[in-house]
């Protein structure tokens, strides 16, 4: 203890550490009136919010998740908070409520016409409502969405059972979201994952969208970017037995990733990536920077082959050049074969 430190005696009372509520709706009372969102402003909502703050604080609550407000009263009252305006807990705000037209979400029992309801309010029918939806509450402040792993998942799902009803014997490979890894990264998120939550989440979209699409070919994406210690973790916690290839960004005339630095230099490599996760590797030519030249069309028969040794069987070339067609018909006679 610093020789400096106050002391102070509570006597026979226990000290607690702030708790913390995981569902509240600060800015909404229960006062039996259900027709009030028809005759309350958002300002109201925002300070009947105030009031509920200070009367949570004071009941021993020091976070809160509000899991629903109209017009973003919670985002705004979170900032009072933050600035000191007014005394409250510590807030991780969801903005609207989701839901379906007319479910629990929407306000219902008014005549068509009054009280209607959109994606901006959080009202949304299929996935790509919903996803329009959620985006809408995070671009305008929310830091936690209740649904958005289920709905994340049933979305991958809903898209794969899609695409196999149109393309029944003809697989499609899925490159799964780029720079995975940054959901980890503590800063960056509100909540980040730990590498063995987001390796859970891996799977679960992965097996979600096999079971709706058999023959799908799921790639998982290698961020060029990370440490050493990052890129081991990472593929330690994927779930590579239903993994089926590997994506990175990175140019065909040099086995080493353009990224790569003095924190990732052991890693940021075709041939590292290829012998970790056990995975052929697809590349893509954007190098995480717009503008970037083909690299790959570009490269020499013997720079290309050494890819292929190193485990690329397949390119991406985001903008080809206008003589790309006949690049690639002089590389073709001179490249090992990847088919297996």
């Amino acid at each position: 203890m610093p020789a400096d430190a106050v002391t102070i005696d509570l006597g026979d009372r226990t000290l607690l550490p702030g708790l913390i509520d995981c569902h509240v709706h600060l800015t909404s009372d229960l006062e039996g009136d259900f027709y009030l969102a028809a005759k309350e402003t958002i300002a109201d909502d925002a300070l009947r919010g105030a009031k509920n703050a200070r009367l949570t604080l004071d009941a021993g609550f020091t976070t809160v998740r509000n899991v629903g407000a109209r017009g973003f009263a919670d985002v705004s009252l979170m900032h009072a908070i933050d600035k000191g305006f007014v005394p409250g807990p510590r807030i991780i705000p969801a903005g609207h409520a989701l839901g379906i037209t007319g479910g629990h979400a929407d306000e219902t029992g008014f005549a068509p016409g009054v009280m209607e309801q959109g994606i901006e309010n959080g009202v949304c029918d299929g996935p790509d409502a919903c996803v329009k939806a959620v985006r809408y509450q995070i671009k305008h402040g929310a830091q936690w969405i209740k649904t958005n792993r289920a709905l994340l998942i049933n979305m991958y799902a809903q898209y794969a059972a899609k695409t196999y009803a149109a393309s029944r014997n003809k697989p499609v490979i899925w490159w799964l979201e780029g720079d995975f890894e940054q959901y980890t990264v503590t800063g960056t998120q509100t909540s980040a994952l730990t590498m063995a939550e987001l390796g859970a989440l891996a799977r679960d979209i992965t097996c979600a969208i096999k079971a709706n699409e058999p023959n799908a070919i799921v790639a998982m994406n290698h961020a060029p970017w990370i440490s050493n210690d990052q890129s081991n973790a990472f593929w330690g916690a994927m779930p590579m037995d239903v993994i089926d290839l590997v994506w990175v960004q990175g140019a065909g005339d040099t086995g080493t990733f353009l990224n790569s630095g003095p924190t990732n230099a052991a890693t940021a490599t075709y041939a590292w990536l290829f012998q970790k996760t056990g995975r052929h590797i697809m590349a893509e030519t954007s190098f995480a920077t717009a503008g970037q030249n083909d690299r790959w069309t570009t490269a020499s028969a013997a720079n290309i082959n050494a890819r292929i040794t190193e485990g690329v069987i397949g390119v991406n070339v985001n903008a080809p050049g206008s003589n790309y067609q006949t690049q690639i018909n002089g590389l073709a006679s001179q490249l090992n074969p990847v088919c297996q």
